[in-house]
């Protein structure tokens, strides 16, 4: 997975550095608007993810 963290000020970005972060994320946003897979509701990952926080707190207060 070619992944790049996001800049934290992309002013302070060189002519190079914001053209190669422009084709990244282009690249990144084509793929997602291209993907097949089934969309998830967010009501069901809001779900999901309030119980693996919750599940992962209680693991935490166990050790």
């Amino acid at each position: 997975m070619n992944t790049k963290p996001i800049p934290p000020d992309l002013d302070s970005l060189s002519p190079v550095d914001e053209a190669e972060y422009d084709r990244w994320f282009r690249e990144k946003v084509s793929k997602a608007l291209m993907e097949e897979r089934p969309l998830i509701p967010h009501d069901e990952v809001m779900k999901s993810m309030r119980e693996l926080i919750l599940s992962k707190r209680k693991n935490v207060k166990s050790t």
